[in-house]
Formats: structure tokens, C-alpha cells, sequence
């Protein structure tokens, strides 16, 4: 046996020893006392349970109900679901239905507000002149444009053709009309703008071309160009009518008065040798400045030919009407090229926005690009062509002059020549304006290389004392006949001899300093080839004084001096070419002074 049996059965024994019952009996009594002991409990807690089942029954009866409740819950959920989902699809339906009928309302209104000719605009093309509302009448312009196109387009797209009565019909048939009412109205006006060109030539014509014909007309060109070309091209005819007319009347005047003006001119043709004889002869350098293309010179104005005491050079004159003409060419090219253009009609149009002058005068290079194919040259001549013939007889006639300076002729010449390089510049050098200037170019260098060889052929007349080289060419008739001898100047006869080669060396710097100035990389070849000519004949006589003169007449001017002034004269100069005489004098100079 374990220790707790054991003493279980230690604690019976003391128990029915103490009670004097056995231990049968003993457990009976506290098994029976246990049972009441139980019954009471149960007795007591019976209500407590009673409840308990009453409230379990009472559940399952809710539940039941519930449940029962729940199902008829779920039935209707399930109806109402259906009935949700029917109304959305019927909304959906509803909504596409709206949205087409909107797009539909949308392309309506586009198609009304793009197609259909406004009445205000039918009723200001039925009531209101051009003139009396010009803004007015080039927004109509833009409008039946508009509309045009927008039905050429939409009838594109369409199956069939448009019935009579119907509103494709009838939005055609006011387009068109509208269209055959503009056109019927913008031709006069147009042509009533070249009246003032035609009958008078005080009218400024690039005024007129640019602040009124190009910046508010000409989207009404435009629109002729567009729907009446035959119309347009009368436009453009009478135009080049008048302008001619203009250019005619105007450059007559204007060449007429020029040529008093230069009839003035009195000069006399100065040659290096001839330098003591006139000392006070030399060209003007400032009249170089002519041979710029810039308008910084004065300009001659036509009233000064009427005052017979004014006079001007005739670079100074030749300068006035090259520039004019080359203004007037170019600012014809720029107008012709933007208002005859006739390629559609621009979506934007500024007719407040004002023209920079350089505009004026000049294509851009997408202007030039754009407008190359469609303003012809023909066109062009034909207003320009008595300008033209203007400007050719009146540089024929300069041409012709006697005694005209080799400075003189070389500034014009150089002029025309920085004028074709400003016209392609300005992208306006057609082919008949380059003719035009070329033919300058070519009948002046003929000029010009005669000019400089007078100067050789007198330099070689000259001499000091023996001469040293061979004799001078022989140029009279009984020379070239052998009659007499070649003769030369003997500077030595006339007992100043210093003097006349200080005279000669001056006018020689002078001359060599201004014909490097107008030299360019076109004729440098042909003016050096002459200069060097001279320049040798200038050494020459130098080397006869040194030789012949100076060792006999101390107090002249040392040799080497009069080189060192030719020196000094062009050494002042950055210029290449002067820089380069400059030191060839000096070279001389010290090897006379050996």
C-alpha cells in the first residue's frame, strides 16, 4: 500500500473508533448525508435551469425568426439588385445617347460656325463700301475663305451630293455668292489705290507700298488671288501700269535736274606729273566716302539743280542716283515679292504692326526663299524698266564726260560694286539689277586702266637731268614716223627741281593712298599691275636726282628725304598693301642715302 491509502485507512479506523460504528455503516451514513446534501443544491438551482431552458427555447424561436427573416432580406436584395443593375444599364444607355447628341449638337455648331456665311458678314458685303470699313471687309475675306474651305472639305467626305433646299445647299449657295459679291467690290478699290501713283508723283510711293497697300490690302489681293486669278492678274497689270508711269516721270525729273548739276562741275585732270605745275590739284580724299553704299552722304535733291551756284562732284552725283535707284529697285523687289505673292491667305494679319525701314528695303531669308518661284523677274523689269534706262543713260553721259579723275571713275566703280554685294545681302539681286550695275562695272574699267596708263606714260615723259632706262613711248604722229626723237620734261630746266619732285612725290603718296583704299580683291590684280608701273617710274626719277641733281645742288631736299616722305604718307595707314609700299620707300631711301 502507498502512503495515502495508508493513512486514509488510519483516519477509518480512528472514525469508527470514535463513532462505534464499522466502517460499512460509516461510509453509508456519509454517503446518504452527501446525496441530501446534493438533492438540496439541485432543489435550489432547479428554478435557475428552469429559466435557462425557458430563455434557450426563446432563443432557437428568435433565431428561427431571424433566420426566416434573413432569407426574406436576402430575396429582396437580390430583387433589388436586379433592379439596380437594369437602371444602370438604362443610365448608360441614356448617357451615350447624350453624349452622340451632344458630339452631333457639337459638330452642328462647327460645322454652322465654319460653314455658314455669318449674316453680318452678307450684310456689311450688301451695304458697306470697302473704304468706309477696310478692317471689316478683310475679316469677311478670312470668313468666306473660311466657309469655302470648310465645305470643300466637309462635301469631300460626303456620299452624295447636295440636294436643292437642303442646309448643305443653301450654305453653298450663300458662300458662293458671298464669295461673287466680295470679289465684284474689292476690284475697284483695289485699282482706286494705284490712282494716286498713276496721275502724280508727289505721291511717296513706298509710303503708300507699306503703310497702306501691304499692311491692310493686301489679305484682299490675297483673296482675288485665291478665287479670281484673272481679276488678280488685271490687279497686279494696272499696277505695274502706274507704278512704271511713276518711276518714268520721276527718274526723268530727277536725272534732268542731276545733269544741270554736274554740267557745273569744273575739274581739271591732274596727273602725278603734272603735280608742279598744279600743286593745288589733288582729288579730295573725303570725296572717297562716296564710294560707300551708306546714306551718311548728302543726298541731292532736285530743287538744288534749279540754283546755279551749286555745284557737286560727280561721284558725289553719280553716288545720289546710284543709291536712289538701288533704294528704289530693291524697296520694289521687297513690296512686289510680299503683296503679289498670292499664296493663301494668311491665318494672322496685323494691320496696326508697323514695318521696320530695313524691311522696307530688304527680303528675309525665308521671304527670299518663299517668294523665289512666284514674283517673276518679268514682272519686276517691267516697273523697273524706266528706271533702269534712266540710270543707264544717265552714267553713259557721266561716262562720256572729258578730264574725269582715275580717283574719280575708281570711287564710282567701287560704288557699284558694294552696291551688288549690299543687294544680295538684302536678297533683292535679280539678274536684270545686277545687269544693270555690272554694266557700269564693265564700261568703267576700261576707263580706269586707261586712266592709270596715262599716268605711266607720263611719269615716263618726265626726267631729271640724263635719263636713266629706256626713252618715253612714242605717241605723236611725226614720232611714230620717225620725224624726230622721243622727247621727255627735263625737270631740271625749270631750276627747281626739288620743289617739282616734292610736288610729284605728294601727288604720288596721294594718289597710291587713295586707289589702295578703294581697292578690293576683284580689281587689287589690274590696280596693283599699274601702281607698280608707277612706282617704278617714281624710283627712277629719284635715282636720276640722286645721281644727276643733288650731288651739284646740296640745298635741295636730300633723296632719301623724298622717299621717306612717299614712306612716312602711307606708313600712317593698317593697311596691307600701303604698309608694304611704305616699306619699299624706305628700302629706297636707305640705299640712296649710301
Amino acid at each position: 500500500m502507498n502512503g495515502g491509502a495508508v493513512d486514509i485507512a488510519a483516519a477509518l479506523a480512528e472514525i469508527t473508533q470514535k463513532e462505534r460504528v464499522d466502517i460499512g455503516t460509516y461510509c453509508d451514513r456519509m454517503i446518504t448525508q452527501a446525496d441530501h446534501a446534493l438533492d438540496e443544491q439541485a432543489a435550489v438551482q432547479q428554478p435557475a435551469l428552469k429559466a435557462l431552458a425557458e430563455q434557450v427555447r426563446t432563443s432557437r424561436t428568435s433565431l428561427a425568426t431571424i433566420r426566416q427573416q434573413l432569407e426574406q432580406f436576402s430575396a429582396q436584395l437580390t430583387t433589388a439588385s436586379t433592379n439596380i443593375q437594369k437602371l444602370q444599364d438604362r443610365s448608360h444607355s441614356l448617357s451615350d445617347q447624350l453624349a452622340q447628341q451632344q458630339a452631333e449638337a457639337s459638330e452642328l455648331a462647327q460645322w454652322l460656325e465654319t460653314c455658314v456665311v455669318p449674316p453680318s458678314v452678307v450684310r456689311l458685303l450688301r451695304d458697306t463700301p470697302v473704304e468706309k470699313d477696310l478692317h471689316g471687309w478683310v475679316h469677311a475675306a478670312h470668313t468666306i475663305e473660311t466657309c469655302l474651305q470648310s465645305l470643300n472639305e466637309y462635301e469631300a467626305k460626303q456620299n452624295d451630293v447636295a440636294k436643292g433646299g437642303t442646309a448643305r445647299a443653301q450654305a453653298n449657295a450663300v458662300a458662293e455668292q458671298s464669295k461673287y459679291l466680295a470679289i465684284t467690290k474689292i476690284y475697284p478699290y483695289l485699282l482706286s489705290l494705284f490712282e494716286p501713283i498713276r496721275t502724280s508723283v508727289t505721291t511717296t510711293l513706298p509710303i503708300l507700298q507699306f503703310s497702306v497697300l501691304l499692311p491692310h490690302n493686301q489679305p484682299l489681293y490675297e483673296f482675288l488671288a485665291m478665287h479670281a486669278p484673272r481679276i488678280a492678274a488685271e490687279v497686279q497689270l494696272a499696277y505695274i501700269n502706274a507704278a512704271r508711269l511713276y518711276y518714268e516721270t520721276a527718274f526723268r525729273r530727277y536725272t534732268r535736274e542731276l545733269q544741270r548739276i554736274l554740267q557745273r562741275w569744273t575739274e581739271p585732270s591732274v596727273l602725278v606729273a603734272d603735280a608742279p605745275r598744279h600743286p593745288e590739284g589733288l582729288f579730295a580724299l573725303d570725296r572717297l566716302q562716296y564710294a560707300q553704299p551708306t546714306a551718311s552722304a548728302t543726298a541731292l535733291m532736285a530743287y538744288q539743280g534749279e540754283d546755279t551756284h551749286f555745284h557737286a562732284s560727280p561721284e558725289h552725283v553719280f553716288h545720289t542716283l546710284a543709291w536712289v535707284f538701288f533704294d528704289t529697285a530693291c524697296s520694289e523687289y521687297a513690296f512686289l515679292a510680299r503683296f503679289f505673292a498670292g499664296v493663301g491667305m494668311k491665318k494672322t494679319w496685323a494691320p496696326d504692326a508697323a514695318m521696320p525701314t530695313e524691311s522696307m528695303l530688304s527680303l528675309s531669308e525665308d521671304e527670299a526663299q518663299e517668294h523665289k518661284a512666284i514674283v517673276t523677274r518679268e514682272t519686276w523689269r517691267q516697273v523697273m524698266e524706266p528706271a533702269m534706262q534712266a540710270f543707264a543713260d544717265f552714267r553713259k553721259s557721266m561716262l562720256a564726260l572729258p578730264h574725269v579723275p582715275l580717283l574719280s571713275h575708281l570711287t564710282m566703280v567701287t560704288l557699284t560694286q558694294e552696291l551688288m554685294r549690299v543687294a544680295q545681302a538684302r536678297h533683292c539681286l535679280v539678274p536684270e539689277l545686277e545687269s544693270a550695275l555690272m554694266q557700269h562695272v564693265l564700261e568703267t574699267w576700261p576707263l580706269v586702266a586707261k586712266a592709270l596708263d596715262t599716268e605711266v606714260d607720263a611719269m615716263k615723259h618726265l626726267s631729271v637731268g640724263p635719263r636713266q632706262g629706256p626713252p618715253p613711248p612714242r605717241t605723236g604722229l611725226l614720232e611714230l614716223w620717225g620725224a624726230v626723237t622721243a622727247s621727255s620734261t627735263d625737270l631740271t630746266r625749270s631750276g627747281h627741281t626739288s620743289q617739282a619732285l616734292l610736288h610729284i612725290v605728294t601727288a604720288y603718296a596721294h594718289m597710291y593712298r587713295a586707289i589702295a583704299q578703294l581697292s578690293s580683291s576683284e580689281h587689287e590684280g589690274m590696280l596693283m599691275a599699274g601702281l607698280t608701273r608707277i612706282h617704278a617710274e617714281m624710283a627712277r626719277l629719284l635715282r636720276e636726282y640722286a645721281t644727276n641733281t643733288y650731288p651739284s645742288h646740296k640745298d635741295g631736299t636730300p633723296p632719301d628725304a623724298l622717299c621717306m616722305q612717299i614712306h612716312d604718307a602711307l606708313a600712317a595707314h593698317t593697311n596691307d598693301t600701303l604698309t608694304t609700299e611704305a616699306a619699299a620707300w624706305r628700302q629706297l631711301a636707305e640705299q640712296l642715302r649710301t
